[in-house]
């Protein structure tokens, strides 16, 4: 098993999929069954650790109005 994070683009990638899961809720549970597809992979935990600290740390930027949400996304197109 790998460390957090030393896995270069992946990694970033598992992070950046977790901030879009905030804004398109499908991507959440496509990213879990695809990552649960090769269960026999031994670096499942820690890509799905990886995406979850993307989703929370995207939530506590909306949290705190560092990015704007979903409804103010919304508001701004218009």
């Amino acid at each position: 098993m790998r460390v957090i994070f030393t896995d270069g683009l992946n990694s970033l990638s598992h992070f950046l999929f977790g901030m879009l899961g905030v804004y398109c809720w499908i991507v959440l549970p496509i990213y879990i069954i695809y990552q649960y597809m090769d269960i026999a992979e031994k670096n499942v935990r820690i890509d799905l650790v990886e995406f979850f600290i993307g989703y929370m740390v995207c939530l506590m930027c909306i949290q705190l109005e560092i990015i704007p949400d979903n409804k103010k996304l919304f508001v701004m197109k218009m």
